[in-house]
């Protein structure tokens, strides 16, 4: 029956009413259209509208009942629904429950209650059973299948809707491990930052070296500065990657003086339009100090070669590596970090490769075009 044609309505109402009220609410609207029509369209134009429609209108409460106890009866067995058997067995209890009641009932109508006059019966027989075998039954077959199929839709829109509540909780669940898990590991490169920092401040301290002291304790200044504005931030340029790094590094030179040796090959004005996770550069170049300065007494020998462009930024990192010096495998503390890091950022979109050959250690790393600032 026509009554469910407007599920969408329903199914798009608020949780405020139960859902057989506003069945309920729909099949009295659309029983009341159904009236009016065959009021308007049947029997003698002549004759007065409204005892008309007072007439016809006797024949729809009962399917008016049938319409909102059908749909509690189904809504309530959603699970047993795609059963062919359950169908079955609702739509033949739906005949012998409603359909033949009904079909007694519009006959006690048409007679005038007067179904055991046979003359009553003989005058009423061709229209009752022309309703009851053609219009009433298709009209009964459309309301069953109208109401089974609001049932299953409102069933699929349920799960559909408990799923999405679940993949969002899913996806928030995840996306705070993820946020913890990268908190984790800036809180691990910072103290590890600091610590070398400060190594080396109290080096020149113990070397009675009482104004490289504080040339050093004025540019940790500037670099715990830089640190905790970029804890802050998702993402910065790489200039200002850089220009911590240069920080860093002088900072570095005070303890290690001439001995540290590094060449930057990077266009700074290109870096300022390219993005990157805060902390990137300084964990790998300390990793390439420690593992050149500390394994041997000479100068250091660490190269590192930036370039930007549409497709992202490719990062050239090398180091020395003495002939006595153990095989680095690159899963030290920096890099394993920065993998990390990247793959928190990134996904599999950055790449970071490492190989120890022809007496140097060498770190590649892509970084894909980052999302904007």
């Amino acid at each position: 029956m026509a009554i469910t044609l407007a599920s969408e309505t329903l199914l798009r109402s608020t949780r405020s009413r139960p859902a057989w009220l506003r069945v309920a609410v729909i099949a009295a609207a659309m029983l009341l259209v159904l009236a009016l029509l065959q009021t308007l369209t049947l029997g003698d134009p002549a004759a007065p509208f409204l005892p008309k429609l007072l007439h016809n209108l006797r024949y729809y409460p009962p399917w008016w009942l049938y319409s909102i106890g059908c749909f509690v009866l189904l809504d309530r067995r959603q699970e047993q629904l795609a059963r062919p058997g359950t169908v079955a067995g609702a739509y033949a209890a739906s005949i012998l429950g409603f359909f033949i009641p009904y079909s007694i009932y519009s006959m006690l109508l048409m007679t005038g209650g007067q179904l055991a006059s046979l003359a009553a019966l003989r005058h009423a027989w061709p229209d009752w059973l022309t309703n009851a075998l053609f219009t009433d039954f298709v009209m009964f077959s459309g309301c069953f299948g109208s109401i089974y199929g609001l049932v299953l839709l409102r069933g699929q829109l349920a799960r559909d809707r408990r799923n999405a509540q679940l993949q969002a909780r899913m996806l928030t669940m995840q996306l705070q491990m993820e946020q913890h898990k990268l908190s984790a590991i800036q809180a691990q490169l910072e103290p590890h930052f600091l610590f070398n920092a400060l190594t080396a401040i109290s080096a020149l301290v113990r070397a009675d070296d009482q104004a490289g002291a504080l040339s050093g304790i004025a540019r940790l200044s500037d670099l715990l500065r830089y640190t905790l504005e970029a804890s802050r931030r998702e993402w910065v340029s790489l200039a200002e990657e850089l220009e911590f790094l240069h920080g860093y590094l002088q900072l570095q030179r005070l303890r290690h003086g001439d001995r540290l040796q590094v060449r930057i090959e990077a266009n700074e004005h290109e870096l300022r339009d390219a993005s990157c996770p805060p902390l990137l550069l300084q964990p790998l170049v300390e990793n390439a100090l420690r593992h050149d300065l500390d394994t041997h007494s000479g100068r250091s020998d660490i190269r590192l070669h930036i370039t930007a462009s549409d497709q992202g930024v490719n990062i050239a990192l090398s180091n020395s590596v003495a002939a006595q010096a153990v095989s680095n495998p690159g899963l030290g503390l920096g890099l394993r970090n920065t993998r990390e890091l990247l793959q928190l950022r990134y996904g599999d979109q950055a790449s970071l490769r490492t190989e120890q050959a022809h007496g140097r250690f060498q770190v590649a790393l892509h970084l894909p075009e980052a999302p904007q600032r």
